[in-house]
């Protein structure tokens, strides 16, 4: 049987809300597969998955252990057979006929590359579809042209892995990062669109985001997740540099990320080596717009300089309070 699309999802202690997105997507009705990769859970999460892969035919498990979302999504990407792949996170859902509908678009265009469909963000009875997504069919073609509508000031394509469905052939010497388990997905973007000519922006179907606080991203803020977010708005940073995307902001971004790590996390010799670079470019980086006061501080003396004095301040702080 040939399969149109494989659905790989990475499952990490997810048993509150597995069931709702497994049984979304094998709604879809489409020829697929299912590869719910159990990326070390401690809950019932591998057990919820082995018995779905009982009873239909399209699941696959795959039992690893814990590396990460990356990790788990790289392992489903060793073992896929469609035509095309989608990520799905397991917190999140499908709206009922999102992929056959989508599908039939790819099918009736075969030089598009990735097809984007909209992103709906649920939190309680709150509905709000993500960034400035077009009211119609749209598409996009040229790396600077791709380059702009996802990075931007008026970004049109979202920046995560989920809701876009890719040709199979994208991925076949490309893996995901896996040293990053915080803001790892939109890094991944720009090297994958390097590789693609035309992307499709569809307005039919829904990936529906549903809010959930125990998530990576809205859990606990740690120094690792903070090191994280430095990480990745210093790689943002220079990608936007590299095809002079939004500069300004990104570099306002990437600096006050990397002080908070600093101040946060410690010194670092890696995060000394970002506020050194960015600050190559500080003098290109006036603006009369508000900004950070270490950020500001950072375009008068440096941005490593700004980070010592947020140390420092913070030390100061912390000996007082107790």
């Amino acid at each position: 049987m040939n399969i149109e699309l494989s659905v790989i999802v990475p499952v990490y202690n997810a048993e509150k809300f597995l069931h709702r997105c497994i049984d979304s997507i094998l709604n879809q009705n489409i020829s697929m597969e299912l590869l719910l990769v159990n990326d070390g859970s401690s809950d019932k999460s591998g057990s919820i998955c082995d018995e779905y892969a009982e009873k239909d035919k399209r699941v696959k498990v795959i039992h690893k252990v814990n590396g990460g979302p990356n990790s788990a999504r790289n392992m489903g990407l060793d073992h896929v057979r469609g035509k095309y792949i989608t990520f799905v996170d397991a917190d999140d859902e499908i709206a009922p006929n999102t992929f056959i509908q989508n599908i039939e678009i790819l099918n009736s265009l075969p030089d598009v590359d990735i097809l984007q469909y909209p992103e709906i963000g649920i939190r309680g009875n709150e509905r709000k579809i993500w960034y400035n997504y077009p009211t119609h069919e749209h598409v996009v073609e040229g790396l600077d042209n791709l380059m702009n509508a996802l990075l931007g000031e008026n970004a049109i394509i979202p920046g995560g892995l989920c809701g876009k469905i890719y040709k199979k052939e994208i991925w076949e010497n490309i893996r995901l990062r896996t040293d990053l388990r915080f803001c790892e997905d939109m890094i991944m973007l720009p090297i994958v669109f390097k590789k693609i000519q035309k992307f499709f922006i569809s307005t039919v179907g829904e990936y529906r985001y549903i809010w959930n606080d125990e998530s990576a991203c809205h859990s606990e803020y740690t120094p690792a997740k903070c090191l994280d977010v430095a990480r990745s708005a210093y790689e943002l940073y220079k990608v936007r540099l590299e095809y002079r995307v939004n500069v300004l902001a990104s570099w306002n971004n990437a600096v006050k990320a990397c002080i908070n790590a600093w101040s946060f996390c410690g010194k670092s010799e890696e995060l000394k080596s970002y506020l050194k670079d960015l600050e190559q470019n500080k003098d290109c980086m006036r603006s009369k717009s508000q900004v950070q006061r270490m950020v500001k501080l950072s375009r008068i003396l440096s941005p490593l300089s700004a980070a010592r004095i947020k140390w420092l301040l913070v030390r100061v702080l912390f000996l007082n309070k107790y």
